[in-house]
């Protein structure tokens, strides 16, 4: 766990190589000079990196990320770090559910199922992320590369919000019914992003 005095914590070695991904590589050196696990943005973009990731098939290297992330954050009532680490809990669920880990999801999902990151009712998110579906794809494919992957990471992590609380039955979740539509919303997303890093 991280000190709180904002400093950066240690780096793994893994962490420290270049990716061999020319576009990952820029973002990465970039997001690693100025992590702190008390810095909300930087926390946001650890979560788009492994959406990033996972996009291009690795989901290996956004699991290892996020682990590494989140352990860095843990619940005090600042909800700037909270959400963040958040969202990147709901995408390390889904990627353990992907791989049928029970263990894994469960882990993952307990500290948020604990101290709820988004208070938004949850029938209002899901109706405003499949109204606004459609014009966050054809908005990406108007923007440069930074911004398209950035916007469609961001929707990502609503889509992941809705789509595992209401699997895993949290309180105030969504009928798991209900949010089945967003399967395909999040395979249509990754498939934006895939786009947008070749």
């Amino acid at each position: 766990m991280a000190s709180r005095d904002n400093a950066q914590p240690e780096l793994p070695e893994w962490l420290q190589r270049d990716d061999p991904d020319p576009y990952l590589a820029r973002f990465c050196s970039s997001w690693r000079k100025r992590f702190r696990p008390t810095k909300m943005e930087e926390l946001y973009e650890a979560v788009d990196l492994a959406n990033f990731y996972v996009a291009l098939a690795r989901p290996d290297d956004a699991e290892r990320l996020l682990g590494w992330v989140v352990g860095q954050v843990e619940f005090r009532g600042n909800y700037n770090e909270w959400s963040p680490a958040g969202a990147g809990r709901m995408l390390l669920a889904r990627l353990a559910r992907m791989r049928r880990d029970a263990k894994a999801r469960k882990r993952a999902l307990a500290p948020v199922r604990d101290h709820v990151f988004d208070v938004t009712p949850r029938d209002e998110l899901l109706a405003e992320q499949i109204a606004t579906h459609d014009d966050v794809l054809a908005q990406a494919a108007k923007e440069t590369r930074k911004w398209a992957c950035h916007g469609l990471s961001r929707h990502l992590m609503r889509l992941h919000l809705l789509r595992e609380e209401s699997l895993a039955g949290f309180e105030n979740a969504l009928d798991a019914d209900e949010t089945g539509v967003l399967e395909p919303m999040i395979d249509a997303t990754y498939d934006a992003i895939r786009l947008r890093l070749k």
